[in-house]
């Protein structure tokens, strides 16, 4: 097994990166594209298809690393997407990142000469099957989990029910105040005050899974959750994200529960 998560073929001097995972997910999104953004970044070619063929599946995680990846080949020239499989594409669709992606089937005329029948075409889907992901297995337990946030863990709940104590009692005034601080410096109404009070304050609530963070807070798509999803970010997701691990990686002020 390998951890490479591609296979490169050339047509006219133009890489073609055959991605070799089948999915593409809160796992391992990060290390795909870092891998294949550091390829671009060290040979700099003149133009770029990546190949999805192999690709069946992809999560939110995975569209916003595709949309990364789209902002450092787009520029390039000829640069296309291929090989989208029927629900994959229908991701794509959906977003309407059609709009966005330089998508190639081989209906297209050809992205090299602009012909409708040539030569190339007929290379560049070939190059397609290529490298097939079942003859080139990925190690998935040794893929490095570079830029992944870290994996939320619900917190346990205040202790009300012992004042007398002053360990728990510091830590519940902490809270509370730390509480009605963001809630003062947001400025949110105190519907959002109480919604959040509930969040952080209930035992049994399941964590969100990577992708559920993702949807929620990576509003700006790039397959990162960070400051710069911030400014996007609504009274109540800045409130439930103080409640997380992810607080600091936000610049939010992280409630007393995840200090």
């Amino acid at each position: 097994m390998q951890n490479i998560p591609f296979k490169i073929g050339y047509i006219e001097n133009i890489p073609v990166l055959t991605v070799l995972v089948e999915s593409i997910n809160a796992s391992n999104a990060h290390w795909v594209k870092d891998e294949l953004l550091g390829y671009v970044k060290e040979h700099h070619p003149k133009g770029l298809f990546l190949n999805l063929y192999n690709v069946k599946h992809i999560g939110h995680v995975g569209l916003g690393a595709l949309i990364a990846l789209n902002n450092q080949i787009k520029m390039l020239h000829p640069h296309a997407f291929i090989g989208l499989q029927p629900e994959v594409s229908k991701l794509v669709h959906s977003s309407h990142l059609e709009r966005v992606f330089q998508i190639w089937s081989g209906a297209d005329n050809c992205l090299i000469c602009g012909q409708a029948s040539c030569g190339h075409k007929s290379e560049l889907q070939r190059r397609m099957t290529e490298f097939l992901a079942k003859d080139h297995p990925i190690d998935e337990n040794h893929i490095p989990h570079r830029g992944e946030p870290a994996q939320y863990k619900p917190q346990p709940p205040l202790d009300l029910t012992t004042p007398a104590q002053p360990t728990p009692k510091g830590v519940m005034t902490l809270g509370m105040a730390a509480v009605v601080g963001f809630v003062l410096i947001a400025g949110i109404s105190a519907g959002t005050f109480m919604a959040a009070q509930n969040y952080i304050n209930t035992p049994a609530r399941a964590p969100m899974s990577q992708d559920e963070m993702h949807v929620r807070f990576d509003k700006n798509q790039d397959g990162l959750i960070n400051q710069d999803d911030l400014p996007l970010l609504d009274a109540t997701e800045r409130l439930t994200l103080a409640a997380t691990p992810l607080c600091k990686q936000v610049g939010l002020t992280c409630l007393s529960t995840n200090k």
